[in-house]
This record gives structure tokens, C-alpha cells and sequence, in this order.
């Protein structure tokens, strides 16, 4: 008898990238080992999912180079044949999964008529152009998102001044794409300030002198508007910069807001004692000093009856619970609105006692869009409103 020697033949491979998308190229690294030299060998590769092969290889290639035009999941395989004795033998199958390319876009909406500017305390929007991703995330420097209603698009507040960075990662599995957008900041006001306390019986007599001065001499608005508080409306008829209301204004703690038509405004909380020895409290009715800017209103104080007021969770995907203490037995009214000042609901209206007091509001019961909402609660003459972020 003869001993026949079988060559060593041991096909294998890799591959890069790990995870391609379409249109990419994938290398087929050829890590083939065995008796002889890599030039006494011949390779046959099967590909399942009919891809292209580019930069002049082919099938027959030793590290061949192709691309898919399509998703989903595909199979590789060698045979390695050692020609001496043309005696082949082939490697165990290989999966690769085929992605879509994934790129990161968006672009910037800001108040200021320049582009990709914004003034400290107002919102950014973002406009998501992104494709081929199915979830995202946004990181932003020096400010905070009071909008949580999708992560496709986001609503930013930024409070430092200067050049500001957006950044946006888009993922599908294991493809990522980042894009980044500066925004530059302006902190265009200075705000000052004065009040007169009240001091007759009703505590309605106060007094409050807000005056806005511009930072940047390069700012000229030629138009201002404010906003009140209660009707979330324009106030008609004043256009200046400078707001003065003397012996009219009841005690209590008023969010003044400021726009101009550039884009910028200013807010700020203005509180107006009573020297009458009586507690400040809010008015509920409609004027001057109660003004706020439209999507970003505050608090008003929480004076008695009514304290420990919260709303959670906030942002919420359907249900809030507002929570509240009543100090008293108090009327109390609480009421719902939408970012343009429309009641859309009223959950409570009427005596309640003393003790703890809790609340829905329930998005699917109400059948309410996701978005921004305002949740106002008046006991007896004090009034306070908690912004609610209806997400999807």
C-alpha cells in the first residue's frame, strides 16, 4: 500500500465593516492558512444577497471587495483549493447583517430674525431631518429641554450667552450617525426694576416701574409688546420698553414678560407687598403687572389656602397627578388650557375642605394632543398656574 499525504488546507476569513449598510463596501479578508504558499491556492466565494463586486475583484478573488444594494441578513462562504493536489476544502458560513445608512440632520428654529441665533431664556426648536434612524438623542451645552414631548424633535432652553452647541446622534442598531449645530446666544437686556408696596385696606394700591435696557447698541427694535398672564393675550397699547403702573396693582408676586421684534424679551418676577399687616396675595383679574411670556409661563406665589402644590410626573406620556394642600375651606376652581389660552377642560369646581386634595389629568380620558398645557388653580382669590408636557 501507498500512504496518500491530504494537504492542510484550512479556509477561513473576516470581514470589515462589521456591520455595512447599503452601498458601502465590505473587505473580505482571506486568513486562509495550510501547506504550500498563498500563491499555489484558488478561492470560490458564495455570497447570498447578489452583491456588486467592486475595485476589480471578483468571485475568484482572494480578498474580494463588494457592496449590497439592499437590506438583510446575509450568508459568505469560501473554498480554498490547494493546486498541487487540487485538493479543496471550505469554511463554515458567515452571517452579515445589510443596514440602512443612517445620516444625522436637523436644523435650528430660534426667536431671533438672525439665523442660528437665540436669546438667553426663550426656546430653540429643532427640525429633525434625519433618515434611516429609529431613535435619537440630543445633548446640548449650558441649557435645558422644558419640551420632552418626542426625541425626534426638541425644544431647548439656553441661559448662558455665547456660542452654544446642539448635537444630534441618530442610531439604528448598531449605525450611529452624529450632526452638530451651533447656536450663538444673546443676552441682549438689562432689567431694572422698583415697586411701591400697597397699604389701603384691600392691599390694591401698589406700584411697579420695570424699565428694559439694551446690552448690544447694535440691537434697535422699533416695536415691544407684553403679555398677561390670565388671558395668556397680548395687552393692546403698549409699545414701549418701559412699564409703569403707580396705586393700581394688588400685592402679590407677578412674572413680567417683554417682547420685542427682533425676537428677544425678557422675564422676570415682580412681587408687591402689603404693608397693612394682611398677606400679599394675587389678584384675579386681568392686568398690567400680570404678564408673562406666551409658552414659558411661570409660577405665580402660592399664598393661602393653597400650598404644597405639585404636578407629576411632568413630562408625562398620559396621566399627571396634581397634588395640593387647602390650609382652609376654599372655592377652588382648576381649570386646563393649550399654549394659545384656550380652556379645554375644567377638572374641579367648588367648595373644597381642608386637608389634601389630589387630581388627573388624564391625556386619554381628555383626549388631548401631546404638546404644552397649562394647569391653573384659583383658591378663593389666589391664583396659580404649573405648565404640563403632554408627550407622545
Amino acid at each position: 500500500s501507498v500512504a496518500v499525504q491530504v494537504p492542510n488546507v484550512n479556509p477561513s476569513f473576516g470581514f470589515s465593516p462589521a456591520n455595512p449598510v447599503t452601498g458601502q463596501v465590505v473587505t473580505l479578508n482571506n486568513t486562509t492558512t495550510g501547506d504550500g504558499n498563498p500563491a499555489q491556492y484558488n478561492y470560490n466565494w458564495t455570497i447570498s444577497g447578489g452583491p456588486t463586486f467592486v475595485n476589480g475583484t471578483t468571485p475568484f478573488s482572494a480578498s474580494p471587495q463588494i457592496l449590497w444594494n439592499s437590506t438583510g441578513l446575509n450568508s459568505i462562504s469560501l473554498q480554498a483549493c490547494y493546486q498541487p493536489g487540487n485538493y479543496c476544502a471550505s469554511s463554515g458560513s458567515q452571517n452579515v447583517q445589510v443596514y440602512t445608512p443612517v445620516v444625522a440632520d436637523f436644523t435650528v428654529n430660534t426667536n431671533v430674525q438672525s439665523s442660528n441665533s437665540a436669546c438667553t431664556g426663550f426656546g430653540v426648536t429643532t427640525n429633525n431631518l434625519s433618515t434611516g434612524a429609529t431613535n435619537y438623542t440630543w445633548s446640548y451645552s449650558n441649557g435645558f429641554s422644558p419640551n420632552l414631548a418626542t426625541d425626534f424633535e426638541t425644544a431647548i432652553l439656553f441661559f448662558n450667552p455665547g456660542w452654544q452647541t446642539i448635537t444630534l446622534t441618530a442610531t439604528n442598531g448598531p449605525i450611529s450617525d452624529q450632526h452638530s449645530v451651533q447656536v450663538f446666544v444673546y443676552d441682549p437686556y438689562t432689567i431694572t426694576e422698583t415697586y411701591t408696596p400697597a397699604t389701603n385696606s384691600t392691599c390694591s394700591n401698589g406700584g411697579l416701574d420695570v424699565n428694559i435696557t439694551y446690552n448690544d447698541p447694535n440691537l434697535n427694535p422699533t416695536s415691544f409688546s407684553w403679555w398677561d398672564v390670565l388671558t395668556l393675550t397680548e395687552i393692546p397699547g403698549l409699545n414701549t420698553n418701559h412699564l409703569v403702573a403707580n396705586g393700581t396693582i394688588p400685592a402679590g408676586t407677578y412674572p413680567v414678560a417683554y417682547f420685542d421684534n427682533i425676537g428677544c424679551g425678557k422675564l422676570v418676577n415682580i412681587e408687591i407687598p402689603c404693608n397693612n399687616g394682611s398677606q400679599p396675595r394675587l389678584s384675579t383679574e386681568p392686568n398690567e403687572a400680570m404678564l408673562d411670556a406666551l409658552g414659558e409661563l411661570g409660577s405665580g406665589t402660592i399664598a393661602e389656602p393653597l400650598t404644597e402644590l405639585e404636578l407629576y410626573p411632568n413630562p408625562t406620556s398620559n396621566v399627571a397627578t396634581l397634588s395640593y394642600q387647602l390650609k382652609k375651606e376654599a372655592e377652588v376652581q382648576v381649570s386646563v388650557f393649550n399654549s394659545l389660552g384656550q380652556e379645554v377642560t375644567v377638572l374641579a369646581q367648588g367648595s373644597q375642605a381642608q386637608g389634601a386634595h389630589q387630581l388627573e389629568v388624564s391625556r386619554s380620558e381628555l383626549g388631548l394632543d401631546a404638546g404644552i398645557y397649562f394647569v391653573r388653580i384659583t383658591a378663593s382669590d389666589q391664583l396659580t398656574t404649573q405648565k404640563l408636557v403632554l408627550a407622545d
